[in-house]
């Protein structure tokens, strides 16, 4: 009787295991930041805009890196890639859509769409309706630990 109930113990302890094991697989091939582009019209997205990247932050404890690159403005769209990378902070607490602004010439502009983050690396795009091209102009993002604002500015 004993040996049967080692046995049956044997077995549970094998089909966690193997659980564990296909959960952790199936994990490698499934990516959370595997999102579409967040704008309204599927904007091709060019890395050829003329516009270098900034970046705020960094990745350690507490604070999140992130990186903006504007992509360019096309029939009132202004489109802008987002990177965020950290090892402490989980990011889906951050709506994009609340906490940024694109400002020029006296205006500030929210984004019409965003992409959600999760995680703790995730990327995307952040579109503005725009009335025109800005020749400079500034994104803020608002409480986005451990830069309470964070300026990106071109000029």
């Amino acid at each position: 009787m004993k040996k049967d109930y080692e046995k049956y113990i044997m077995y549970a302890l094998l089909a966690i295991v193997a659980a564990v094991l296909i959960y952790t697989v199936a994990g490698l091939f499934t990516s959370s930041n595997n999102q579409q582009p967040a704008s309204p019209l599927n904007l091709p997205v060019s890395s050829s805009s003329g516009y270098r990247p900034i970046s705020t932050g960094n990745a350690g404890t507490g604070d999140v890196a992130i990186e903006l690159t504007p992509l360019g403005f096309e029939n009132g769209i202004f489109t802008v890639n987002l990177a965020a990378n950290t090892h402490s902070v989980e990011l889906s607490q951050f709506d994009l859509s609340e906490i940024t602004t694109l400002s020029y010439g006296g205006k500030a502009f929210a984004p019409t769409s965003a992409t959600q983050m999760s995680g703790h690396h995730s990327s995307g795009i952040i579109v503005f309706n725009l009335d025109e091209k800005p020749d400079t102009f500034r994104i803020t993002m608002q409480g986005i630990p451990a830069v309470e604002e964070r300026v990106f500015e071109w000029a």
